[in-house]
């Protein structure tokens, strides 16, 4: 299982059924956060009034929440507070849905949350240096192929590993809105470490450079993206399928143009939606 890692998120969690909420509350701090149960409108707010709410999770497994309750999480979520609502399962084994999903479900949710935050931050930051593509606002291919040069000398230079990975999306719409490449970027974004950079390589390739990474660790950060991919809730169609090639310096190549190729023929050979090759697997 692929575990993030929370930030001391705060979490304030509504589950009518006791028993789930007692579940969902454990199964919560275990995986790292500050959790705040709440049962009616007025605990609602008056935990809002004492400190930082950064998701509300809302379970209606159990059964739906009371009117009143309803209508103030609605209202608090039209002035912008972000929800996670977790429904009815139809998993045979809810042990295998918490220990496996819900630790994902709040990450992408957070994640979310800053979305559109990010990508504001990211076209004011780089303004003017016509480095950002239009559509996706990652770089443009031609910023990844001058700067891939420099991180290999640097990797050469400390003795340290840097691995590049092609992410390859199927069932692309032929003609996308605008919003469905910012949010698919938003959330690689958000997977990956400031260090890291992203680039639009065509219409539905994705070139990842990743300094001090292991093509083990490379592998960890495509799964986390793939398996967020079904819990983007503001994509604007369909959610696409994943497949990636991996190549690593100095395990497979030590010049730019031989690790790009390398990346591309492992990439040729991920042939099913999640598919993740390295190149010493070709």
């Amino acid at each position: 299982m692929i575990r993030t890692q929370p930030s001391l998120a705060t979490l304030l969690l509504i589950a009518p059924d006791s028993t789930r909420r007692a579940l969902l509350h454990q199964r919560l701090e275990g995986l790292g956060y500050n959790v705040w149960p709440v049962t009616d409108a007025p605990n609602l707010m008056r935990l809002l009034q004492l400190g930082r709410c950064d998701l509300i999770v809302v379970d209606t497994a159990g059964g739906p929440v009371n009117t009143q309750l309803t209508d103030e999480v609605v209202s608090v979520v039209a002035q912008g507070r972000p929800l996670l609502h977790l429904g009815p399962d139809n998993s045979q084994d809810n042990h295998e849905w918490y220990e496996e999903t819900l630790g994902l479900k709040v990450a992408a949710a957070l994640r979310n949350r800053n979305a559109a935050q990010l990508l504001t931050e990211r076209v004011a930051r780089w303004d003017g240096l016509n480095v950002l593509d239009p559509d996706s606002f990652l770089f443009r291919l031609s910023y990844a192929e001058a700067i891939l040069p420099l991180e290999l000398e640097r990797a050469r230079r400390t003795y340290q590993p840097l691995t590049l990975a092609l992410l390859q999306f199927q069932a692309v719409p032929a003609a996308p809105p605008p919003a469905y490449w910012r949010v698919l970027s938003a959330h690689i974004l958000t997977c990956m470490r400031q260090i890291d950079i992203a680039a639009r390589w065509n219409d539905d390739t994705i070139l990842l450079v990743l300094p001090l990474t292991e093509p083990s660790d490379a592998t960890v950060l495509l799964r986390r993206i793939q398996r967020g991919l079904s819990m983007l809730a503001d994509l604007p169609a369909a959610p696409p399928s994943l497949t990636a090639g991996i190549s690593a310096y100095p395990l497979h190549a030590d010049a730019p143009a031989t690790l790009l190729t390398a990346a591309q023929r492992a990439a040729t050979y991920a042939l099913n939606p999640g598919d993740v090759i390295c190149f010493d697997q070709i």
